[in-house]
């Protein structure tokens, strides 16, 4: 899973949200997705761990450039 709304995005690279605020704002529309689509038994869990590494890492890149 990634953060797939721009918004979240372009809030984590204004450093208006943190890395972790933004992983969890884009938990709240997996979560939604989820109860609308039901899960899939041991995805989920490593797609919130990679979310926030790879919000950090975009993050970290963007602030550096």
């Amino acid at each position: 899973m990634t953060a797939k709304s721009f918004l979240i995005a372009l809030a984590l690279v204004e450093q208006h949200v943190s890395v972790e605020d933004a992983a969890c704002a884009a938990q709240v529309e997996a979560t939604a997705q989820t109860q609308l689509w039901g899960e899939l038994e041991n995805a989920h869990d490593l797609d919130n761990a990679a979310m926030r590494q790879i919000l950090g890492a975009s993050a970290c890149a963007a602030l550096n450039a």
